[in-house]
């Protein structure tokens, strides 16, 4: 087998800030800490946190007063907020800078009059600490079916904005300016573009690497609930090339593979470092003839 680990792989820098910033927040045993949700979309890495002492819990008022709590990189909603202002915790608060911006972005946007459009997944916890921070309601679109059932005549003197979720697919963006521009090309839109270029770089090299046709085999590496990591393996699986997503070397047998295949190997941008070496060190040593 020939491996090939397509770069960038493991923690983007605003899910390693979030990581390093729950790591410190442990290490002070002054108070329980708590991480309230999965401070990011990988469970080896919660794992982690979890064995260093942390608390997992999903409802803040399972969080006793003046505990430590560690929130989502994905942001946190605001009524959440709130709460644990009331309940006098220490808010380790460890949104990703991209995250904070495309919300802050939307709250500008709309004292400025504007009618939000937002590409993205109304469940995902990005999506919702943004919807919970505007004043009125946005609409919310997911896939391309939606977009092309909206009837948007009664937009027309309205000034609009589109906005996307961080990790929102790149070529899905693209496809909505391009289904706008034929459908409704008299709207104004303003286009804000809030894809996180870590994200879309990933996912540029990978479709690069397949078209060189280097590959026979992709390995996505990252959580199950992992909005960028499914993008990664969506589009893979899109270019018509054999497509594996593993949440961990466990999820690897010897019998997925044969010897003469090329395997490129990707990770999500929440998918810890350690988790891609032990995928890539087991695909090696079987390369060696190793056994495990």
């Amino acid at each position: 087998m020939d491996i090939q680990v397509i770069e960038p792989v493991g923690f983007c820098p605003g899910v390693k800030r979030a990581f390093e910033l729950a790591l410190q927040a442990i290490g002070d045993r002054k108070r329980p800490v708590y991480l309230l949700g999965d401070l990011v979309h990988n469970r080896h890495a919660i794992e982690k946190l979890q064995k260093n002492g942390v608390a997992l819990t999903e409802n803040p008022e399972e969080i006793p007063r003046y505990a430590t709590v560690i929130t989502r990189s994905h942001g946190i909603e605001k009524v959440t907020l709130r709460t644990l202002e009331e309940r006098n915790a220490v808010i380790i608060d460890t949104t990703c800078p991209r995250v904070r911006r495309a919300r802050d972005l939307a709250q500008s946007l709309e004292k400025r009059g504007y009618a939000l459009l937002i590409l993205g997944n109304q469940n995902h916890p990005e999506i919702r600490s943004l919807l919970s921070f505007l004043e009125s309601s946005a609409t919310v679109l997911k896939t391309k079916e939606e977009w092309e059932g909206l009837d948007m005549s009664s937009w027309q003197e309205k000034k609009i904005a589109v906005l996307a979720q961080t990790t929102f697919p790149g070529v899905l963006f693209e496809a909505f300016l391009k289904w706008k521009r034929g459908r409704w090309p008299q709207l104004e839109m303003e286009i804000f573009n809030t894809l996180c270029s870590e994200t879309e770089t990933r996912q540029k090299n990978l479709v690069q690497k397949i078209r060189e046709g280097a590959l026979t085999t992709v390995i996505v590496v990252g959580g199950r609930k992992s909005s960028n990591t499914a993008s990664l393996f969506f589009l893979a699986r899109g270019e018509n090339i054999r497509t594996i997503w593993v949440e961990g070397p466990e999820d690897l047998s010897r019998e997925m593979f044969l010897s003469r295949e090329k395997i490129g190997v990707v990770s999500g941008a929440s998918t810890p470092d350690w988790v891609v070496e032990q995928v890539v060190d087991r695909l090696r040593k079987w390369n060696t003839g190793e056994a495990i």
